[in-house]
């Protein structure tokens, strides 16, 4: 056997090692995600979980004076776009969209592209526009049933949201959590990704990756309650294209260009998922004008963790208030 057919023999041996390393511990990841989410209640018909479902409510008026013909044409004076975190579904906000239904307040939270399923055959080609146009569309869809539209994002919801009020008239901007600035541990990595070949690289090496892989982080979703830690429906794992999609949305957003008739920012001081000083300091360089709820018995997700009935109800008093 000459030098050329070991030379090949050798590459090609390395290749299908390497090859299937990537696809065991794309095997292993997945399968732990699966295991997670079997708690959960599995849509199979949609290839999706029903706790991910976009849910939307619009208050029925049972007035007499209403017609159907008036109803066609005259719109509701506010509604609500609610826009999920990164990992999670609408169903991330049932505390808020429960009271939010009670005092017929409408609402719409739509599931952005590639969560929620039960595999990564779409969060693995997802892009930053996917998730931009999701919101997008939702917003258009509320503004032609109300005059006036309210966004609360949280986490990578909370960007879509200031992207969002870049493009589109936002009455109030609720930004919880909001992931403006990556925290120490993901700098890294977003560094890495934002690099060309070797983003390449990397998502072909490692496709699928755990969502705790970090220090000091023991709860997939953050949060100091435990108990709500271990029932809240979150994805184990991730897709790197997904999070690259992440990180692209968080440098495009231009806080000069941000116009709304009022901000706000709700966060846990226990957050580790993100890095709050950095995004409020773009806030402030920017000239933006807004009010701050620190809670501090929670993490990332304070509207579903320790401080979680003060903090909806602070969200209904935001909504609601007529200022």
């Amino acid at each position: 056997m000459n030098f050329k057919s070991k030379l090949f023999i050798s590459i090609a041996g390395l290749y299908v090692m390497t090859t299937g390393t990537v696809k065991y511990i794309e095997f292993i990841n997945t399968k732990i995600n699966e295991t997670y989410l079997s708690r959960f209640t599995r849509d199979d018909e949609v290839n999706a979980y029903k706790e991910s479902a976009p849910q939307f409510y619009l208050p029925i008026t049972s007035s007499p004076a209403v017609t159907p013909e008036k109803t066609a044409s005259t719109k509701i004076p506010h509604a609500t776009l609610v826009l999920h975190g990164f990992t999670v579904g609408p169903n991330n906000f049932h505390l808020l969209l429960d009271s939010m239904k009670q005092k017929q307040m409408p609402y719409y939270a739509p599931l952005l592209t590639g969560f929620g399923l039960q595999d990564f055959h779409i969060s693995q080609h997802v892009v930053a526009s996917d998730w931009l146009r999701d919101a997008v569309h939702a917003y258009d869809l509320l503004s032609e049933v109300a005059d006036k539209v309210s966004i609360v994002g949280h986490s990578n919801g909370g960007v879509l949201a200031c992207l969002l009020a870049q493009i589109r008239p936002v009455h109030k901007l609720v930004l919880i959590s909001p992931n403006l600035a990556p925290c120490d541990d993901d700098k890294g990595t977003k560094k890495l990704l934002s690099t060309p070949i070797i983003s390449t690289i990397l998502k072909w090496a490692h496709p699928i990756t755990r969502t705790n892989d970090r220090p000091r982080r023991t709860l997939y979703s953050d949060l100091s309650d435990l108990k709500e830690g271990e029932q809240a429906f979150s994805q184990t794992s991730i897709s790197l294209q997904s999070l690259q999609a992440l990180w692209t949305l968080q440098d495009q957003v231009d806080f000069k260009k941000i116009k709304t008739d009022s901000l706000f920012v709700l966060y846990g001081a226990q957050d580790l998922a993100v890095d709050t000083k950095a995004g409020l300091k773009k806030l402030n360089d920017s000239g933006l004008i807004y009010k701050t709820f620190v809670y501090s018995g929670s993490a990332h997700a304070p509207h579903v963790d320790s401080d979680r009935n003060r903090v909806n109800e602070d969200l209904i008093d935001i909504l609601t208030d007529q200022n």
